[in-house]
């Protein structure tokens, strides 16, 4: 809330675009995307709920799918087709094989790639493969696996501010 003033003019201009930014970026980061969609800010329990069936989870889950598949497709064409490939990282497509399989088999047309489904069901935390290719020989641009690791990107930016 605004503090109170004694007079209109004893309040920095400034202060009210300082505070309104504040509030929408609280906003943005806390009352959007899965959560102010289903109530759910983790994947994982807006993926139970879906199973469930419940309809705003499915919304949720395909809005998200489908805003990583503009980004790729965006890229796919200012390229012109001309991929190396796909990296699946960081936390949800790291770790999970629904959306790594929905994801390649709605761009499967288009991009020509294919699943390998026993290669896209391994790989994820607390499994024997952590990192890899997913898609099946015959596919036109590989989609990998890759597991990030935050802490050493953390700590080498860290060295390199301080040394």
């Amino acid at each position: 809330p605004l503090m109170p003033f004694a007079e209109c003019g004893a309040m920095s201009q400034g202060y009210i675009g300082y505070h309104l930014q504040q509030t929408i970026t609280d906003e943005l980061n806390k009352n959007s995307g899965l959560l102010g969609i289903c109530g759910k800010s983790d994947f994982r329990d807006m993926l139970a709920m879906k199973m469930d069936g419940d309809k705003l989870a499915d919304l949720a889950y395909n809005m998200y799918r489908d805003s990583i598949i503009k980004h790729i497709a965006e890229y796919y064409f200012k390229l012109e087709g001309k991929l190396d490939s796909i990296v699946f990282t960081a936390g949800v497509l790291e770790n999970n094989s629904i959306i790594r399989c929905d994801l390649v088999n709605k761009m499967s047309n288009i991009m020509g790639i294919s699943i390998n489904n026993d290669m896209n069901d391994n790989i994820g935390v607390g499994k024997e493969l952590r990192t890899g290719i997913i898609t099946t020989n015959e596919s036109k641009i590989p989609v990998y696996v890759v597991p990030t690791n935050e802490e050493i990107m953390i700590l080498r930016d860290t060295y390199n501010i301080i040394k």
